[in-house]
């Protein structure tokens, strides 16, 4: 399908071109931007979920060397 474009670019003139490579990329675009506005309420409601829990600290380990001299000399 793009072989039959090419003749099309190759004798248009250069401001044909930019415009229909802007209206392609808009086509492309729009489903893109519909689909950010329909799911942006369920983004908004699922992050504020998340940040409203309360998270447990992460727990420093020792490094690996000692944890293991410590388990031999047992």
């Amino acid at each position: 399908m793009y072989v039959l474009v090419i003749p099309l670019g190759a004798y248009s003139k250069v401001d044909l071109v930019w415009l229909l490579s802007n209206i392609f990329n808009a086509c492309m675009a729009f489903p893109n931007l519909v689909g950010i506005l329909l799911l942006s309420p369920v983004v908004y409601r699922l992050a504020k979920d998340y940040f409203s829990r309360e998270h447990k600290p992460v727990q420093k380990k020792a490094p690996i060397s000692r944890r293991f001299w410590k388990m031999t000399a047992e």
